[in-house]
């Protein structure tokens, strides 16, 4: 009989982390996985054979290749690709009752510009559902180093942080889904932009210019679409940046790296084998930013480098030679800046008597 209380519906590197961390201290959580070979060697080596090879997997981390097994659970953590979410939930929509879903995938789908929760919401729509996000590096989190995530949710009455809270894990609830998902898909777009300024030995100083121009963009997107920015400044947002932008350990750092340093985009991400969230991010952002009318031009810049051929050095130069504006949201010209403040001082009732 199945006592687990979790399940984990990915067994890559990701998802084998969160089986990890989750079942550290005992308590049984399924791993579900497609792969019979891998889930297998799991079982008998308590070693992932592809990723994480180093890491020593818990005996309570049960792996199965059921995906029925694995939803006869109260709650499922799903850790698959953005681009493979929307065939698991179609996979599983046939089958009652559901566990609640806590989605741990970054980025947006690429033909529909959707984030997860709302890829979700179009295939199980009667299901509870959250997002989990935040700076949260796999193997890491499998060594048991410790670390904090967000789960964001409107559904607050559901017990979504008690079952993975440990002293090696501590979740914080949000209650702003878009915000955080928005932040977690952009950043890898960003961290592809610290990855080439690194790779061209540009400094520090260019990174941080990336990184906090990048975060103005993310704000500027997300005030459109119903985003809090204060999101921007917690886990999912400052700490998921600080991480993925600025550690070779990140792999859209190490796919900008590799890009100026000449290898092709098939050649970086070793044929699609190896999974960049930020180079279909970057596609999709563009889509959204054109959608809202929000002006993103790191982000513009990045695709640009990805598919359009350009080199980093004609991109740079076109950044650096862009009209002089205010460092605000709106992102207002200077010189309609200094015109209003110029009207503002004018008014009669200003003048000194």
């Amino acid at each position: 009989m199945n006592r687990a209380f979790l399940s984990v519906l990915g067994a890559g590197a990701w998802g084998t982390a969160l089986g990890c961390v989750l079942s550290r201290h005992g308590r049984p959580v399924l791993l579900w996985g497609r792969d019979a070979s891998v889930m297998a060697t799991i079982a008998k080596k308590r070693r992932h054979p592809r990723t994480l090879t180093e890491v020593p997997l818990p005996r309570a981390l049960i792996p199965t290749t059921e995906l029925k097994e694995a939803l006869s659970v109260p709650l499922a953590l799903v850790a698959v690709p953005t681009q493979a979410l929307r065939g698991l939930l179609e996979s599983i929509r046939h089958l009652s009752p559901l566990p609640a879903l806590l989605i741990a995938c970054k980025g947006i789908e690429k033909h529909t510009q959707l984030f997860p929760l709302e890829i979700a919401q179009e295939v199980l729509p009667r299901t509870k559902r959250a997002v989990l996000s935040g700076p949260n590096f796999a193997v890491e989190i499998a060594q048991g180093l410790p670390s904090a995530t967000t789960i964001a949710t409107r559904d607050f009455a559901f017990p979504w942080l008690e079952p993975l809270a440990s002293d090696i894990f501590r979740p914080y609830l949000s209650d702003d889904p878009m915000g955080v998902q928005l932040c977690g898909a952009l950043k890898n777009v960003l961290a592809i932009a610290c990855g080439a300024i690194a790779g061209k030995g540009l400094g520090e100083s260019a990174k941080a210019a990336a990184l906090s121009r990048g975060a103005m963009e993310i704000a500027r997107l997300g005030e459109r679409m119903g985003a809090k920015t204060e999101t921007l400044l917690g886990l999912a947002g400052l700490g998921d940046m600080t991480l993925t932008c600025m550690s070779p350990k990140s792999r859209n750092f190490s796919l900008g790296y590799a890009l100026v340093q000449g290898q092709t985009l098939a050649e970086a991400t070793e044929d699609g084998r190896k999974t960049c969230e930020g180079m279909h991010t970057v596609r999709s952002v563009s889509a959204l930013a054109e959608r809202y009318g929000v002006d993103m031009p790191l982000c513009k810049a990045i695709a640009q480098l990805l598919y359009g051929g350009v080199s980093l050095e004609t991109l740079l130069k076109r950044l650096m030679r862009r009209p002089l504006k205010q460092e605000t949201i709106e992102a207002k010209p200077v010189e309609t800046s200094r015109k209003e403040v110029a009207w503002f001082q004018n008014l009669s009732f200003l003048q000194p008597i």
